[in-house]
């Protein structure tokens, strides 16, 4: 079972990805027979790629196990880069601004590195002030940018003390996952789950009730 995208000639875009490329459509790939016929027909078919960026190490072992869970999960419909940034050591001595900015140094020079090789990349941070989505909502995002030609979203959370501005005006998307305030590790499980759920939520599943 995939989501993909794959070149079409013939369909029409809204717009396309920073570095153009050719316009592209969803193909949501429900059964494995069907896929497989698909797979003869369709020339440069790729997986959606979904990449997610955070800021030092998950360290709780529950919120591990729950990371493991979606990450298997998720194999059924993408391709997951789960990417952990070196986090800056938080002192009182040290002033905020200087460590997000050398945080920040690390995370634009791995996502400006990646973006060298693919530009189709969506980069969307998590930011407690981005814009809040119901899961159907974002659900729509995806499949929306999927067919403007987007193979692969980058997803970017911060640590302890979130984002600079530097990555935020990196980023075209800004999105919350709730007015509630969660912990830096807790926020990544969450992103996984709702990933997940937006996916099951395109292909028509069960799990989204």
């Amino acid at each position: 079972m995939w989501f993909g995208t794959c070149p079409c000639p013939n369909s029409e875009a809204d717009s396309h990805p920073a570095g153009g490329g050719i316009p592209t459509i969803i193909s949501i790939i429900l059964k494995d027979k069907k896929a497989r016929e698909i797979d003869k027909t369709i020339k440069g078919f790729t997986l959606v790629k979904i990449k997610v960026i955070v800021v030092g190490k998950t360290r709780e072992g529950w919120i591990k196990e729950g990371i493991l869970h979606y990450q298997k999960l998720l194999k059924k419909y993408v391709e997951l880069n789960l990417v952990e940034i070196r986090e800056e050591k938080i002192t009182k001595s040290r002033d905020t601004e200087i460590i997000l900015d050398a945080e920040a140094k690390r995370i634009l020079r791995y996502v400006n590195k990646s973006s060298h090789v693919d530009p189709s990349d969506l980069r969307i941070a998590l930011d407690a002030k981005g814009k809040s989505l119901s899961s159907e909502d974002f659900a729509r995002l995806l499949e929306e940018n999927l067919s403007r030609g987007y193979s692969e979203f980058v997803f970017i959370l911060g640590g302890a003390l979130g984002l600079s501005l530097r990555v935020l005006d990196a980023c075209p998307i800004k999105l919350s996952l709730s007015q509630m305030t969660f912990t830096h590790e807790m926020s990544r499980l969450i992103l996984l789950e709702q990933i997940y759920r937006a996916f099951s939520i395109l292909k028509g599943t069960g799990y989204h009730k």
